[in-house]
């Protein structure tokens, strides 16, 4: 597992959003096709990461 070298208290991107992080795996969009993209990409790479 890749460890990050995150600081959520430092954000250097002037933003009202949250920062949100995740280990396993995150699709955060306002457009459901994109949505859906993302969980299908995620969804692959999942099963190509269990195969090896």
């Amino acid at each position: 597992m890749t460890k990050f070298k995150f600081d959520t208290l430092h954000y250097p991107y002037p933003s009202q959003r949250m920062t949100t992080v995740a280990n396993k795996g995150m699709v955060a969009t306002s457009q459901p096709l994109a949505a859906q993209a993302g969980l299908d990409i995620l969804k692959r790479e999942g099963m190509r990461l269990m195969r090896q």
